[in-house]
């Protein structure tokens, strides 16, 4: 068993057949969602009416569902019975790959998006490229990331039984927190007006934080980081949100993680200060 408590002997004996069968899957749902009429019915209004994600989200359950039936006929095929130790290597294994591969992809072919747009909207590079569809698509790429997740922290919550993401333990937060608050200084310092422009610089902190933030979350921090100077306890309460625990956790767990490897003492931040233009 590794270290995380998924036992990936599991997956292995199935692997082989089921990988093969969810392969076909994807292709099938590939076609399908062209054609769903529930999804066809809502999809090219603008702005896109919440019956549409409402029906999305529907259909990406049932999507991962798809998936773990796969994996669990694969295992009651080799005479097992389905135990909790299969639950959670079957998650850790391949419905959170399949979620994080797959299901952004798919999301966005049934939002109506062509290929080059789904590419560049996964990268998130859709403004660079498409600027002049860039203000028409982001707002449904948002929502459909906000379906992805949803979903993510359900079937997590079903097969492991845990929403917060602990897996790689509770230290090893702390230690991502006091990793990228430098990162996280530095951009509440730079930015101005176009602060995606900045992507390139700050990697870490828009794909681990601010690439998991939708919508007013999002501008909201774009707006405090342009006006004022964000402390500490508030930058950590941001990297929070996106790990689903409270913010005073997440401090408490960098304070244990700095006494751990001998940092004792940090320059106090104050309250947060107004910018000057």
């Amino acid at each position: 068993m590794s270290d995380t408590g998924y036992k990936l002997e599991i997956w292995e004996r199935i692997r082989g057949r089921a990988e093969s069968r969810i392969r076909r899957l994807v292709k099938a749902i590939q076609g399908r969602v062209l054609t769903d009429k529930s999804l066809v019915e809502f999809r090219d209004f603008r702005p896109v009416p919440w019956q549409f994600f409402d029906v999305l989200a529907k259909r990406a359950d049932e999507w991962v569902r798809q998936v773990y039936g796969i994996c669990l006929a694969e295992w009651s095929a080799v005479n097992e019975r389905e135990t909790q130790d299969f639950r959670r290597a079957v998650w850790a294994f391949k419905i959170d790959p399949f979620i994080n591969q797959h299901l952004p992809d798919l999301l966005l072919r049934a939002a109506g998006f062509k290929t080059l747009e789904r590419q560049l909207a996964i990268r998130g590079e859709l403004k660079g490229y498409m600027p002049e569809r860039h203000p028409i698509l982001t707002p449904i790429v948002l929502r459909c990331w906000k379906v992805n997740e949803n979903v993510r922290s359900h079937w997590k919550q079903q097969l492991v039984g845990q929403t917060t993401p602990d897996v790689d333990g509770a230290a090893d937060l702390g230690k991502w927190a006091e990793g990228l608050l430098p990162e996280a200084k530095r951009f509440v310092r730079m930015v101005g007006a176009q602060p995606e422009d900045l992507r390139e610089q700050f990697p870490a902190l828009f794909g681990e934080v601010i690439g998991r933030l939708y919508g007013k979350k999002r501008q909201k921090f774009f707006e405090d980081a342009r006006c004022r100077s964000m402390n500490v306890p508030e930058l950590l309460a941001l990297f929070a949100e996106v790990k689903n625990i409270s913010g005073s956790r997440l401090q408490d767990l960098r304070k244990k993680w700095r006494r751990t490897v001998g940092i004792t003492r940090e320059r106090r931040s104050g309250k947060p200060s107004q910018k000057h233009s």
